[in-house]
Parts: C-alpha cells; structure tokens; sequence
C-alpha cells in the first residue's frame, strides 16, 4: 500500500544519511587516530625539544590499547551511547588541554594518555549504537570500515603536509597538529550530534 511504500522510502533515506554521516565520522577519527599516533612523537620532539619523541607514540598507543581491552569490561556495565558521549567528550577535553597548554609537559602526557583512552572505544561503540537503528550487515559494516581506511590513506598524508612539511613556508608548526586534533574531536561530535537527531525522529 502507498502509506507502506512511503515508510519504507522514508526508512531507506534515512538509513542512507545515517550511513553516509557515519561514514564521514570514522573516516576523520580513524585518519586523526593514525595521524596522532604517527606524528606525537615528532610533536615531542620538536615542542620540548628532546629526543625521547617515541615514548610519547608508546604512551598514545598504551593508554589506546588498555582503554580497547577494559571497554570490553565497561561494555557490560554502560550502554554504547554513554560509551560514546564519553568519549567524544573525553576527546574534546584532552585535545583542548593539549592545545591550551602547549608548553606544560604535564599537560602533555595527560592530554595525550586522555586521548588514547577516549579514542579507543569509539569505533566498537558507534557500531553498537548503530545496531539499534539499523540492521549492520556486512555491507554496512563494509561502508563504516571502508570510511575508517579512506581516512587512514588520506588524513595522515594531509596532515604531515600542513603541520611537517617545511617545504611549503621554511618552516614545521607542530602546534597545528593540536589544532587539527581539537578540529576533528569538535567535528566527531557535531556528526554525531545530527546523526542522533536523526535517529531520534525516526525513532
């Protein structure tokens, strides 16, 4: 009947925008999780001037890899949208404090081990979220990953240009790094935000 056929339009568009929104949102956070992962040890050295630039790689990547095995443990406790709020939030608020206290070693290591701890779970737990409105099929499943490899290729590639590359003005800028970071956390969140709008109404 027609009234079924518009619902099922209107289901369709809608699982379309939520698809195409998701994956724009894990292209940018997988691209700025590899970038970061990639450049915070050049970051260190060139910001503090020391030459122990990888024990800050290894500290992104230990505080990522403890924060992927205990959201197996908080999963069971929390729901995958408190998982997310928590850590698009924990995201805003350790590139912020990386940003604004661009000096503070402190700051640093903190910001940094907050990052990798709030970046872990975000791709495990949108995909949970993502369950409750949509059927994640291979191929859904197959979109979201392939926005996360995109932005593995791209980003990094864009981000050694604008923040390394002394080519271009004579000189590297490592704080752009930071800023590009507080850029996409903001961005994830705005995504995300209308994404949920989305399937608020929809219901």
């Amino acid at each position: 009947t027609k009234p079924e056929t518009g619902k099922s339009k209107e289901r369709s568009d809608f699982e379309i925008k939520i698809l195409f929104l998701l994956f724009l949102f894990y292209l940018i956070y997988v691209g700025a999780e590899v970038s970061f992962g990639g450049y915070i040890s050049e970051f260190y050295a060139a910001t503090f001037q020391a030459c122990h630039g990888s024990l800050a790689a290894a500290w992104f990547w230990g505080t990522f890899a403890f924060g992927r095995g205990a959201a197996i443990f908080i999963a069971t406790l929390a729901t995958p949208w408190t998982m997310l709020v928590s850590d698009l939030v924990g995201g805003v608020v350790s590139t912020a404090i990386l940003v604004f206290f661009p000096s503070s070693k402190a700051g640093f290591w903190l910001g940094t081990g907050l990052l990798g701890l709030s970046m872990a779970s975000l791709f495990p737990a949108g995909i949970a979220w993502l369950e409750s409105y949509v059927d994640v099929s291979g191929k859904v499943a197959s979109v979201l990953v392939t926005g996360g490899v995109l932005g593995e290729m791209v980003i990094p590639l864009s981000v050694g240009i604008l923040v390394f590359d002394s080519k271009t003005d004579g000189s590297d800028h490592p704080e752009r790094l930071m800023y590009l970071m507080l850029t996409v956390c903001l961005a994830s969140c705005g995504i995300f935000y209308y994404v949920y709008r989305l399937a608020a109404e929809m219901g």
